[in-house]
């Protein structure tokens, strides 16, 4: 992605669960629940990457490394279900859960909002800066799970980071230091499979 695109997004990453957060009603939670789907864009659109590469190149998927940043992602999500509720105390995870799936805003369901969002948004990501440049016949599967490898690492590392904050400050300046978190770690980690 360029810079432009790159800072346009950061701002979305951004704004938006900071305007559910002081406008919507949002928790914890539901900025979370939030990011979660996020997350299930970027891997479903890094499994049609590799799907593309696997096709087109003739190579195996490196189960290994796949396996692994599933592993990481899997261990983050555990320990975010199982800690919340001491973070947000009085909190129930699979309340909270329904709560999201049920919320709406001016009458309308929320997920009929956010998920054309972030997966129109990740399919026109995927579409101009993977299928236009044909990034599938040079590209590396094995540098593509490597950076997803590396993120579920830094995921694990800032959900660790987010639960010992939380325990020091309060709910809003966890809230803070998270998106902190998560736009450092954008800014710093490079795009998933840029790398021939």
């Amino acid at each position: 992605m360029n810079p432009q695109g790159q800072k346009i997004q950061l701002f979305a990453d951004l704004v938006l669960p900071l305007i559910g957060y002081y406008f919507w009603g949002w928790n914890v939670y539901f900025i979370l629940f939030f990011f979660a789907l996020d997350l299930v864009a970027q891997l479903y659109f890094t499994y049609l990457k590799s799907r593309k590469i696997v096709r087109f190149q003739q190579v195996n998927y490196p189960v290994f490394l796949l396996g692994s940043a599933f592993l990481g992602y899997l261990t983050a999500s555990i320990l975010l279900v199982i800690f919340m509720p001491y973070i947000v105390k009085g909190s129930d995870f699979y309340k909270e859960f329904s709560s999201f799936l049920s919320y709406k805003e001016m009458g309308v369901p929320q997920l009929i909002l956010l998920l054309p969002l972030i997966f129109v948004g990740g399919y026109m990501n995927y579409k101009v800066t993977f299928l236009q440049p044909k990034k599938y016949t040079t590209d590396n599967i094995l540098f593509l799970w490597k950076d997803q490898l590396i993120n579920s690492c830094a995921l694990l590392i800032g959900v660790l980071l987010f639960m010992g904050v939380s325990f020091i400050v309060d709910l809003p300046a966890t809230i803070c230091s998270m998106l902190l978190l998560i736009t450092l770690y954008k800014l710093y980690v490079p795009e998933s499979g840029s790398t021939t």
